[in-house]
């Protein structure tokens, strides 16, 4: 399963890849374009979630009985733990 959202500007779509046990977060352009992948071994990531001036986006993590919210910039970087 997967859940995908739009940046406010509608420049990049922010979308999850879920799996059985894992989940990976992507970062895309307008056009198709790649700009970021986040995946971690054991790791489920998940709920894309833009800020509202685009700035960030946020996500959940989970590892085991572990888990939180992240964020990273537009372009994939600048991960934070939220």
């Amino acid at each position: 399963t997967w859940t995908a959202e739009w940046s406010p500007d509608g420049s990049r779509i922010g979308y999850s890849i879920l799996g059985p046990g894992w989940g990976e977060l992507r970062i895309i352009r307008r056009d198709g374009q790649p700009v970021a992948s986040l995946a971690r071994a054991g790791t489920t990531l998940n709920g894309a979630v833009w800020t509202p001036d685009g700035k960030r986006l946020f996500f959940h993590w989970k590892r085991g009985q572990d888990g939180g919210v992240q964020s990273v910039n537009p372009e994939g970087l600048d991960l934070r733990h939220e």
